[in-house]
């Protein structure tokens, strides 16, 4: 497994933790019917710094899709409202676990930089597109998490 598949396979982990009951899948393409449930992603890359001969840093957004409910649930802002109580509580958990760890992962993911991991701007609100069952709107939000691993590579 590749150190992205191990970060992303760490985030759900985190996700199943930060929202109990929740659903969470290593992959972006997913649509279910039952509330919450998390998708993730790989979606930036950013050549870093080089650090002497044999090391580099690379730098990736993981995007982290929390699908939430259905727009129309509830009265109207019910399910706006549930998205801003869950949004605080699951902020503070990703800004608590930098290196990914969780009751899963015990320790920080290896060449993770937990100084330079952080979320980084990210919409709230947002519509995560139409069930495929029902057809109707999904609220949720999207986290985007900056992961900076600082690796040793061996130049030819």
């Amino acid at each position: 497994m590749s150190y992205l598949n191990d970060a992303l396979a760490r985030l759900v982990a985190m996700e199943k933790e930060a929202k109990a009951g929740s659903d969470a899948y290593p992959y972006s393409i997913h649509w279910q019917e039952n509330f919450p449930y998390w998708t993730n992603a790989i979606e930036l890359f950013e050549p870093g710094e080089y650090m002497g001969d044999d090391n580099s840093q690379r730098i990736y957004i993981a995007n982290l899709r929390y699908y939430r409910g259905y727009m129309t649930e509830g009265s109207y802002g019910e399910i706006e409202a549930a998205i801003y109580t869950d949004l605080p509580t699951l902020q503070e958990w990703f800004e608590e676990h930098p290196g990914l760890q969780s009751a899963t992962y015990t320790t920080a993911l290896t060449d993770l930089d937990p100084l330079e991991t952080r979320l980084v701007s990210s919409p709230v609100l947002v519509n995560m597109g139409k069930s495929s069952a029902t057809g109707n709107d999904i609220a949720g939000t999207v986290f985007r998490l900056q992961l900076v691993f600082n690796l040793s590579i061996n130049p030819k």
